[in-house]
């Protein structure tokens, strides 16, 4: 009695104060009463707070042994069992504890579950390791590396699918550090499952696939870290899978994002040539020039992209850029093509240089005529300063007198201070105030090294960047909607030349106070700044807007009649030349002044015939055709007439079924008609 009595103000004692147990005095306790099941449960806390491992695993089975074991002692035996790190016998024990606990896992078992649960994964016991994760996922639903754990457990198992319902889970909530492994490994299993679903024919599921990896892989993209190969792999398949489709704003798209992520992925040039090929023949010139732009500026100056762009550049009769690329790519082969297209351009360049001289010096503008002349003696490889005595120069400006220098020192120091501060502004986003600097550099000294590496490399950008800014503006002002148009004016105007500019401006301005007449004034003056530089396409479209006022409309027609005869003029020219080449068995100019006359007039038919003896590609003249009534479509539209909007998109679609979005707009149109 009186053992039993000291045992129980023993306990009462130590009871009152858990943190002053005596380890000692419980043992001594235990020792006089070896079954009270309260003093055991008590010097097993005792050991794992002190850190008594060993000796609480020991006495925790001997509980469970002699069935004394509760909740309690199950939680204590997997901790101790978790300090030391022995994971196995951890989660032998933890099925029992899970079975026998009543009540929902709460935040104080959060990190009992999460650090077994990690340890069986780090040991590959993954089926164990995802039962452990599950629980724990029940108390912090949100929490990022549980869900990722449990995607690469899923991984293990072979089960794709389910990775990617916790990977996706995962990205959402997870904290920067972690986000760009979770990101890896959603695209690592996008990409078996994007290219297993390919396989198997699956194309609409591999569609929402490859929408789904758009956003982990716009991370990766933007936090430049280390290079996930899937991720990769996905843009090469999503470009290539939409070239074969025929889709391609979306193929240009992914070709963007793969060349910002990774520009020397295997095979990317040639998905980029695929691209720029389907794009020139689907008519979108100015999307395949900037992609052949882009792989000027991502890769090493490919010979096939310079020649690409210096053919479409003489296509359309801009000589100076045709000059550049045909330059560059006969440096790079030196074979028989390469220096004869490059000797024609040169001439076709060196020609254009004299009548701008001949143009400037009859408008009184001798120092620019002075620049256009010495320009063209570099481009000729004669004398680098035709003007001997400064006397012939009145009121010269700077670059006249950096070009009289004797020694030409300070000229070169000069271009190449311009052409670096030009690609200063192409690194920051400015195309066009990187060009007018380059251009400044480049009239200075035209051999300039610096200045030619980076002309190639700008040109095609500025020019797409021009184009569109010209398109968008036309747009404006058809829609009428004038200070919208005046403020893009504004905003971009370092992609225009000064007499561009000013053109617009002052048909904005016309357009404001007098909408009707300054109106066809206008377009009739840029008609002729069109026409004037051999653009019969563009001139004629500003010629027949004018022929929708009346009373410019006998002026108009005239121009039309001039535009029409300027066109046949040139045209016979170049059937004169081709012929003249026939003679001199000259195929590389029989084929330039073939394409020269193609794109004038794609429908000729005397060309197309000689196109194909040539082996030439022949033009696709529906597609010239059905391009035309888009446009012609789109005009009228903007314009509020529905019903020759319909008619000409139907005109369109008979001629290419599917062409562009030509049935949406004419569901809406229709729709805008429909009482």
């Amino acid at each position: 009695m009186r053992r039993s009595a000291f045992t129980l103000l023993l306990f009462l004692i130590l009871t009152l104060s858990l943190g002053a147990l005596d380890i000692d005095t419980l043992k001594k306790g235990l020792s006089l009463e070896p079954q009270n099941l309260t003093l055991k449960r008590t010097l097993l806390e005792a050991y794992y707070t002190s850190g008594y491992f060993l000796d609480a695993i020991t006495l925790a089975r001997e509980m469970i042994e002699k069935d004394e074991d509760d909740e309690r002692t199950l939680e204590l035996l997997i901790r101790a069992y978790l300090a030391r790190q022995d994971y196995e016998r951890a989660s032998f024990y933890f099925l029992p504890y899970d079975k026998m606990k009543k009540s929902p896992y709460t935040e104080k078992f959060y990190d009992l579950l999460f650090s077994l649960g990690q340890g069986l994964y780090e040991e590959g016991e993954y089926h164990s390791s995802r039962f452990v994760f599950e629980k724990a996922l029940s108390v912090h639903p949100e929490e990022a590396s549980i869900s990722y754990y449990l995607g690469q457990i899923a991984v293990n198992q072979g089960h794709d699918e389910q990775a990617v319902g916790y990977y996706e889970q995962a990205f959402v909530d997870a904290p920067e550090q972690l986000k760009h492994d979770i990101a890896s490994a959603l695209v690592t299993a996008y990409n078996r499952l994007i290219h297993f679903d390919y396989y198997r024919g699956e194309e609409k599921s591999c569609e929402i696939l490859l929408e789904k990896a758009r956003e982990p892989i716009l991370f990766l993209i933007g936090n430049r870290g280390r290079r996930v190969r899937e991720a990769s792999e996905i843009l090469a398949f999503e470009s290539g899978y939409h070239i074969q489709k025929k889709e391609w704003g979306k193929a240009v798209n992914a070709l963007t994002r793969l060349l910002e992520y990774e520009p020397n992925y295997p095979g990317i040039e040639e998905l980029l040539q695929q691209a720029a090929q389907g794009l020139t023949e689907a008519d979108d010139l100015n999307t395949a020039l900037e992609i052949y732009g882009i792989m000027m500026n991502t890769m090493d100056a490919p010979l096939e992209v310079m020649k690409n762009i210096a053919l479409y550049f003489a296509g359309i009769r801009e000589w100076e850029p045709a000059y550049y690329y045909s330059k560059k790519a006969m440096e790079r082969e030196q074979n028989a093509e390469n220096v004869s297209r490059f000797q024609a351009i040169r001439e076709k360049y060196e020609a254009s240089l004299q009548e701008e001289k001949k143009r400037l010096t009859e408008e009184g503008n001798t120092e620019e005529a002075l620049l256009t002349e010495y320009i063209q003696a570099e481009i000729a490889g004669t004398v680098p300063d035709p003007v001997k005595s400064e006397d012939s120069l009145k009121g010269e400006n700077e670059l006249l007198r950096l070009w009289n220098e004797k020694s030409g020192k300070k000229r070169l120091k000069a271009s190449t201070v311009y052409c670096r501060l030009a690609e200063d502004l192409f690194k920051k986003g400015s195309p066009g105030e990187a060009y007018h600097y380059l251009v400044k550099g480049l009239n200075l000294w035209p051999h300039n090294p610096e200045g030619e590496d980076l002309y190639i490399r700008l040109y095609p950008l500025y020019q797409v960047k021009q184009e569109r800014l010209l398109s968008n503006l036309d747009k404006l002002i058809a829609s009428g909607d004038y200070a919208k148009a005046s403020q893009t004016l504004e905003e971009n105007t370092p992609l225009l030349q000064e007499e561009m500019i000013q053109k617009y401006r002052e048909e904005l301005l016309s357009m404001e106070e007098k909408k009707e007449k300054r109106t066809a004034r206008s377009l009739l003056n840029t008609g002729r700044m069109f026409l004037d530089r051999n653009n019969f396409r563009r001139a004629r479209s500003y010629f027949n807007r004018a022929l929708g006022y009346d009373d410019y409309k006998k002026e108009a027609a005239y121009l039309l009649r001039l535009t029409s005869r300027r066109e046949n003029e040139t045209v016979q020219g170049l059937k004169d030349e081709y012929l003249l080449h026939q003679l001199n068995q000259n195929v590389t100019a029989m084929k330039a002044a073939i394409n020269d006359i193609l794109f004038i007039r794609p429908g000729d038919n005397w060309a197309r015939a000689r196109a194909v003896d040539l082996g030439l590609l022949e033009e696709n003249i529906k597609s010239e055709k059905a391009e035309s009534l888009y446009l012609e479509g789109i005009r009228f539209y903007t314009e509020g007439h529905f019903r020759e909007a319909i008619e000409a998109w139907e005109q369109a679609e008979s001629l290419i079924p599917g062409y562009k979005n030509v049935s949406d707009y004419l569901e809406r149109a229709r729709k805008r008609i429909t009482p």
